[in-house]
């Protein structure tokens, strides 16, 4: 019997891209004194590959080296713009994407450049600490749950005694959203660890459960990964930030792929 559900919060309950667009521009712009050459699309397509909001800045750099080769001619007018990149013009960037790019190599440049992803993190998470506390409206409004994902949550939560939240988010971040829907719930942020095993690890510790008494839904694939070596039973989210081959992969493996929240079977 299922007594616990553990649930990722960005790409499982809420729809971040935007945010993490936004606060990741911001943060390379105090770094380099410009805007990344990467549109909100662009990132969008490379969102899978990062586990962490450190790993945004390896996102746009993975973005500037594929459009300064196809996009050349715009660099300047991009980079320079007094127009923040969310609000420019996107039309010329629709044949670019990240959705085919390597994760291990992905995960092996993050190793070299942790230093400077180190460094980038600190900015990001400073960045969205700034925009919640000066301007909550504005911050919520680059944001908001999946549709359906609270309506389901709301289910489940009938069904098992524990729901917690897994997260490599800030823990101040996830509960102001969650309170604007009036829930709360225990949170393994990462001001605990950015391990998902390691969260899970503490959440049985904590309420004393089996393995297989745990339900543990990602829609990060390396993350269902080390789940299922901790024993939980694992899902990918089909809807979060995951590309079909992804979720073909997961399949292969035997990982059950949901393809929305309210699916998620905890008998």
């Amino acid at each position: 019997m299922v007594k616990a559900l553990a649930l990722d919060f960005d790409g499982v309950l809420w729809d971040t891209q935007r945010e993490c667009y936004v606060v990741a521009q911001k943060a390379w712009r105090q770094l380099f004194g410009r805007w990344a050459y990467c549109s909100a699309s662009l990132f969008a397509s490379g969102r899978w590959l990062a586990r962490t909001g450190e790993e945004f800045g390896l996102v746009f750099e993975w973005a500037e080296s594929l459009a300064k080769e196809k996009l050349a001619s715009g660099y300047s007018s991009w980079t320079e713009s007094a127009t923040p990149p969310w609000r420019q013009d996107e039309s010329a960037w629709a044949p670019l994407s990240l959705e085919n790019s390597s994760q291990p190599q992905f995960m092996a440049q993050s190793e070299r450049e942790s230093e400077f992803l180190d460094r980038f993190g600190r900015l990001v998470a400073q960045g969205r600490e700034e925009a919640r506390q000066q301007d909550l409206q504005e911050w919520l409004s680059w944001q908001g749950p999946f549709p359906g994902s609270l309506e389901a949550l709301r289910k489940l939560s009938a069904q098992c005694e524990v729901v917690a939240i897994c997260t490599t988010k800030d823990g101040a971040s996830i509960e102001a959203l969650l309170a604007t829907v009036g829930l709360k719930f225990p949170v393994y942020s990462k001001e605990i660890s950015f391990d998902k095993a390691q969260q899970l690890r503490l959440l049985m510790e904590r309420y004393q459960l089996q393995p297989q008494e745990v339900s543990f839904v990602d829609d990060l694939l390396v993350n269902v990964r080390k789940a299922l070596s901790v024993g939980v039973k694992a899902y990918l989210a089909g809807w979060g930030y995951n590309t079909a081959a992804t979720r073909q992969t997961a399949q292969a493996e035997g990982i059950p792929v949901l393809s929305k929240l309210g699916d998620l079977n905890l008998g």
